[in-house]
């Protein structure tokens, strides 16, 4: 399969709980985040699988970035189809214990290759990479904590966030509840190529934007042929032992170097 075009996402309605930019001073009398903490959103964990656990995203005073309404004078760039109208900030992903109102752990949400601690949430977006809920060819409130199986474990426990710095490669990073360790985790893949050194990264092209081949495998390309790269062919599995993701990378029909 090789990938011209943004991937779209096809629309559910999650059960969810958000807290709006609005709502600061709810965040700043929360004991559990720091007084300039503003929750985006909350997403429970099934009290099946861990009972008094909650998913909290987070900024520290975030700013905000509205691009005016989608139409057809003010069509998105490739970039804007992760972006939106957004807020730009430090970024967290904490999991709370809610019978004490304390964190059990956080995870520091940024970008792949930018050494500051920033994060960019959509707050208004078109539904092609997060979940949006209503029309299908209109802007909305994105479901960020949209809690699903995305790894092949058979639990719902985990959510994507997107990075799409042009119209072709689209970085994407897997984050989830983990009964086992009882932590959010950022999931971490290890990348095997033949002639090159063994890498570990938790942002990975397309990835988590791919529809699985069975439950935790995911066999797919992308071409770059046309953009000075080569088609990168992709294999890879979820190993729910170790709570990682293990991929192979092939390429082909390189473009010559210039």
């Amino acid at each position: 399969m090789f990938l011209k075009r943004p991937f779209r996402a096809y629309h559910i309605v999650f059960a969810f709980t958000t807290v709006t930019l609005a709502s600061t001073a709810q965040a700043q009398h929360d004991a559990v985040l720091p007084p300039t903490a503003v929750v985006i959103e909350r997403s429970p964990i099934p009290a099946s699988i861990h009972a008094n656990r909650e998913m909290v995203l987070w900024m520290i005073s975030p700013t905000k970035h509205d691009r005016g309404p989608f139409s057809e004078s003010n069509s998105y760039t490739c970039p804007e189809y992760t972006l939106g109208s957004y807020f730009s900030g430090p970024t967290r992903i904490s999991l709370i214990d809610t019978s004490t109102e304390r964190p059990v752990n956080t995870v520091k949400l940024s970008y792949l290759e930018r050494k500051e601690d920033s994060f960019d949430i959509p707050y208004r977006i078109l539904p092609y990479h997060y979940a949006v809920p209503g029309p299908k060819d209109a802007e909305g409130k994105p479901v960020l904590l949209a809690l699903r199986d995305l790894n092949g474990d058979g639990l719902p426990l985990e959510t994507v966030f997107f990075e799409a710095e042009a119209c072709m490669g689209l970085q994407t990073t897997l984050i989830g509840y983990s009964p086992k360790q009882d932590r959010v985790i950022q999931y971490e893949v290890q990348l095997q190529q033949r002639g090159a050194k063994t890498e570990t990264m938790r942002w990975f092209d397309y990835l988590f934007a791919e529809k699985p081949q069975s439950p935790g495998r995911w066999s797919y390309t992308i071409d770059y042929s046309g953009r000075g790269g080569c088609e990168d062919s992709y294999k890879v599995r979820y190993d729910p032992a170790r709570e990682k993701f293990f991929a192979t990378r092939s390429q082909s029909h390189c473009a010559p170097d210039p």
